[in-house]
């Protein structure tokens, strides 16, 4: 090598630069899938704790059918004697069935006011699907509805609106075992049948132990 020859160099400032860029863009790149990967991890975990749909709750389904009758029973003891202005006339009526989706029991209850009546089918068990076609609704023939989202007890809960028919019907679900569905005949509005609804007392429900159900 001539003395005059410059040396050579481990890498030319502007590479130097360019390395030091790449090193730091990919920190950035690391750290932000970091984040987005907890952020998904922790709404992950908020929406297992906070999830409110309704539950199949009958793991056994070949039970006697006398259990699934007692816990109907206790459904019927459950639910109030009055709605608002609207009184029932008799206790309610427990009963039990099963569907492809299994066993449900609960109770029927009518309350009137005059010739209005307000007619309240209460079940438990494996609700999932129930709830599901409950919440599609269904009217005479000749006749159509409207569908709407109401709160009903801080919930989520479904209206049908029957302009022709004068009905109302609203469909919800308490402590995620219970599917409630309540139609008012004939209604004034659709107002009347989400305060009644709201009216309805349902704080008897949550701490029922029904025998033919696991808790979730």
């Amino acid at each position: 090598m001539l003395e005059d020859e410059p040396l050579p160099q481990a890498a030319a400032p502007s590479t130097d630069k360019a390395m030091k860029k790449t090193r730091l863009k990919a920190r950035h790149a690391t750290a932000g899938s970091v984040r987005a990967f907890v952020l998904f991890a922790c709404l992950g975990a908020l929406a297992a704790c906070t999830g409110d749909g309704p539950l199949d709750t009958v793991s056994n389904t070949t039970l006697d059918s006398s259990v699934w009758r007692a816990d109907g029973q206790k459904v019927a003891a459950a639910l109030p004697r009055a709605v608002g202005d609207f009184k029932a006339p008799k206790d309610p009526d427990p009963f039990w069935t099963s569907y492809g989706s299994g066993p449900v029991f609960g109770a029927d209850a009518t309350y009137a006011q005059g010739s209005r009546e307000v007619v309240v089918h209460v079940e438990s068990g494996n609700i999932r699907q129930r709830v599901a076609s409950a919440e599609h609704g269904h009217a005479n023939p000749g006749e159509s509805f409207t569908t709407a989202e109401v709160t009903v007890h801080g919930k989520r809960a479904t209206l049908h609106w029957n302009g022709t028919g004068k009905t109302g019907d609203v469909v919800f679900v308490v402590d995620r075992r219970f599917l409630v569905q309540m139609r008012l005949m004939p209604s004034k509005s659709a107002d009347e049948i989400v305060n009644l609804a709201e009216a309805f007392d349902v704080s008897q429900l949550p701490g029922l132990s029904l025998e033919g159900t696991n808790r979730p």
